[in-house]
C-alpha cells in the first residue's frame, strides 16, 4: 500500500461516464496509488484545491504529490501509468496523437453535460486557466 498516492483525481460523481471510468480505475488500483475525490459530493470544498467549482467541473483535474495540478488527457496518462496500464495510453504521448487526443478530450469536456443529459448544469468556462494540461495558479 502506498503511503502517499501517486495522484489525487477530482471527478464529477454525477457524470455517468466519469463515474464509470473512476470505478474502473478503483478496481485496477490494487496498490492504492490513486485517490479519488468526488466534486459533486455535498461536503466537497473547491477552495481546498484553490479552484472554483466551475473550474473543476469544466475538465478533469488531478494533483500530484508535489502539489502541482494537471488537467485533461494528462490526468489519464498519469493514472494509467500509475496503474501499470500506461501502454493503453502511451500512444497519446506521441506528438500528433497528443494533439488529437488532447483535442478529443477537450471536445468531450466541453460537451460532457450535453452528452450525459445534464444541460441544466452550466459550467463557467470563461476562466480557462487550465487549458494547457497544467493549471496556472
Amino acid at each position: 500500500m502506498a503511503l502517499h498516492p501517486d495522484i489525487t483525481v477530482l471527478y464529477d460523481g454525477k457524470c455517468p461516464l466519469c463515474k464509470r471510468e473512476i470505478n474502473f480505475i478503483k478496481r485496477k488500483d490494487k496498490h492504492n496509488r490513486i485517490t479519488t475525490v468526488d466534486i459533486a459530493a455535498p461536503n466537497f470544498t473547491p477552495a481546498h484545491y484553490g479552484r472554483t467549482f466551475d473550474q473543476l467541473n469544466g475538465r478533469i483535474h488531478a494533483f500530484l504529490p508535489d502539489g502541482s495540478c494537471i488537467t485533461g488527457m494528462e490526468v489519464f496518462r498519469r493514472i494509467y501509468a500509475s496503474l501499470g496500464l500506461g501502454f493503453l495510453v502511451s500512444w497519446t504521448r506521441l506528438p500528433l496523437a497528443r494533439q488529437a487526443s488532447d483535442r478529443a478530450y477537450n471536445w468531450f469536456a466541453h460537451n460532457r453535460l450535453r452528452l450525459t443529459g445534464r444541460l441544466h448544469i452550466k459550467p463557467n468556462n470563461d476562466n480557462n486557466d487550465c487549458d494547457s494540461g497544467h493549471c496556472k495558479t
